[in-house]
């Protein structure tokens, strides 16, 4: 009898976590337990600070009074520097009748970050877009929402162009004699975009509502057939 109770005090506890590793396995198939979602905020970036501004004379423009950033989903950084004025010009005005101003309200971060983008021109014109998309996600905004802001600045936002340009320049070599040597700098050039009608809001809403097109049917959209 001794020797049963050994060892049932040792292969007792085993069956016991056993026994509740498979009814664990179970509730899961069953769908008792919810697998585990990353948040919003790490889905779609984060902001890892509220940006500081004041309001500038004109009672609309802010002012940056510390840098700012939105680091995106895969972990690169988009930075709007201190002191930079933005007003949410990137976002074209018409359609803050149904999207709301753009320095008020869920998406005002991410409008922030697109201003310096699109002030900036570093990155290509489209990159700096879908940038604004994810932040708008990262800042609470509904997915048909921010897919209205995203058609909105890639059909009619600003776009423009890098070019590699090449100058001569003189440079002291090593015998400390200065000699021409040509380089190349990028410049960005901006180009025209359209300016959309009054009514092309409430159409593309309309649209994104009943079809919920991805952001490539977006981009390859032609807001004229709307």
């Amino acid at each position: 009898m001794n020797w049963l109770r050994g060892k049932w005090f040792v292969i007792g506890p085993l069956l016991g976590l056993i026994f509740g590793i498979v009814i664990a396995l179970l509730a899961m198939a069953a769908g008792l337990f919810e697998p585990r979602h990353s948040s919003a905020s790490n889905e779609w970036g984060n902001f890892p600070a509220k940006p500081k501004v004041e309001l500038e004379d004109d009672g609309r423009d802010l002012r940056l009074l510390e840098d700012f950033a939105y680091i995106d989903p895969h972990g690169k950084v988009w930075s709007a520097p201190k002191n930079l004025v933005v007003d949410g010009a990137s976002i074209p005005r018409v359609f803050w009748t149904i999207t709301g101003g753009p320095l008020e309200g869920e998406y005002r971060n991410a409008s922030i970050v697109h201003d310096a983008g699109c002030d900036r021109m570093t990155e290509p014109w489209e990159d700096v877009h879908t940038m604004f998309y994810e932040a708008c996600r990262c800042g609470g905004v509904s997915e048909n929402k921010a897919k209205v802001l995203y058609a909105a600045v890639y059909h009619f936002g600003p776009r423009w162009e890098i070019r590699s340009v090449s100058e001569q320049k003189m440079v002291i070599g090593p015998d400390g004699i200065a000699h021409p040597k040509t380089v190349k700098k990028y410049v960005p050039n901006r180009l025209e975009t359209p300016a959309p009608n009054a009514a092309l809001p409430d159409k593309l809403q309309k649209f994104i509502n009943e079809k919920n097109p991805s952001l490539d049917e977006l981009r390859k959209l032609d807001p004229k057939r709307l």
